[in-house]
């Protein structure tokens, strides 16, 4: 379930717009590429995040720490990353990015049997806090 969300689901969300990118800079030679991804990469993690309390029954959310921390540690790593491969993008940068997404994948599908499932102390604890 979570390397489907993290993975599949995101692909078929940016799929289109890569497409798109792909197709405005090799086709129509546009330098629209890099600033529409990462545009788009932050209005989505805006949105999503800010929408889906709205739309949960009680308005909270319930993310365990570890998820949280998880995916907050590979958001920094792909900031930073980007940042080092700008702003000429070659082979070597585009494959070692490319890399940390199976990295990411890899992760995710095992984090569960590194770290356990979320404790069910700290999920009792999230519900009464609401």
């Amino acid at each position: 379930e979570d390397v489907a969300g993290a993975t599949l689901m995101a692909f078929a969300c940016n799929g289109p717009e890569l497409l798109t990118n792909v197709c405005a800079i090799f086709v129509t030679h546009s330098s629209v590429g890099m600033g529409t991804i990462v545009g788009s990469a932050i209005f989505n993690i805006m949105i999503i995040v800010g929408v889906c309390p709205i739309v949960v029954a009680g308005g909270v959310m319930d993310v365990p720490k570890a998820t949280f921390l998880r995916d907050s540690l590979f958001s920094a790593i792909s900031i930073a990353l980007l940042a080092w491969a700008l702003p000429v993008f070659t082979l070597f940068n585009s494959s070692v990015l490319f890399g940390m997404a199976f990295v990411y994948a890899i992760v995710v599908a095992k984090f569960r049997t590194i770290f356990g499932a979320p404790d069910e102390a700290e999920l009792e604890q999230l519900q009464r806090s609401i």
